[in-house]
């Protein structure tokens, strides 16, 4: 999956919770009765008793309560759960819809032939606009334009963005402007995922003394787990015997 056609998708992802929020609430609430029917769980609303919120001043007017049970709940829950899951995936995928305004055009560079040359030209120069820092830029608009017009007539329709940069390894330099855009857009990620922590046995070992283990005992048991071949050789009873003595809290106070 290449940037264009995640962008697609997200988007459509978008356009269907857009739809979801104004017509999706009889389909969810039919579905949830029948799964609470299948579990033997009472599909009814509890009602809600109306608090009166006391007036700090006499102009305000009593608050209007909701007309019942079903309509608190689809302007409390529903409506809230799936706004929220809009406005996190418009924020979370705004840099990829960014990217594809700028790159997208060169992911479908096998149908760049039956582009209107304005339109090329305005997204080679936009694409030179976002790859250039202060008097620094890494490719020419122009060159990129006149490059892409010569390329788009040597590769088949089928190409993809991979393959044409497989093909231009074959060209000798001759096209390098359209060599710097294409390995920039197939080296930028999809998916939009948080760093993990490498040293994952971390996380295998979890109980309820972790609180009151430090870092570094942490790490010894990873290890200790991780080797476990070399810690079924040790022989304990010697180490703890070699551990006693080394932190032998007793000490002789008198002598005789």
């Amino acid at each position: 999956m290449d940037l264009d056609i995640s962008a697609s998708m997200l988007n459509g992802l978008l356009s269907f919770l857009n739809d979801y929020r104004n017509t999706g609430f009889k389909s969810a609430k039919t579905t949830a009765k029948d799964l609470a029917e299948a579990i033997g769980v009472s599909a009814d609303l509890k009602k809600i008793r109306i608090r009166n919120k006391k007036k700090t001043f006499s102009y305000e007017t009593q608050d209007e309560p909701s007309k019942n049970e079903e309509t608190i709940f689809y302007q409390d829950y529903f409506l809230t759960i799936v706004d929220q899951a809009i406005v996190s995936m418009n924020m979370r995928f705004s840099q990829l819809e960014s990217f594809n305004n700028n790159f997208g055009f060169l992911y479908r560079i096998s149908k760049l032939k039956f582009m209107e040359k304005e339109e090329l030209r305005k997204c080679c120069y936009d694409l030179q606009n976002g790859l250039t820092d202060g008097e620094l830029k890494d490719i020419d608009g122009y060159e990129l334009y006149e490059e892409l017009l010569i390329f788009c007539t040597i590769i088949s329709e089928e190409t993809t963005a991979f393959q044409a940069l497989l093909v231009l390894k074959k060209c000798c330099g001759s096209f390098p402007n359209i060599s710097i855009t294409l390995r920039i857009i197939l080296l930028i990620p999809v998916i939009s995922a948080g760093a993990e922590r490498s040293f994952s046995k971390l996380k295998i070992i979890k109980n309820y003394l972790r609180s009151t283990l430090s870092q570094c005992k942490l790490t010894s048991l990873a290890t200790l787990s991780i080797e476990q071949q070399i810690t079924d050789s040790l022989d304990f009873s010697e180490l703890i015997a070699i551990f006693a003595a080394a932190k032998a809290r007793k000490k002789t106070i008198w002598k005789f």
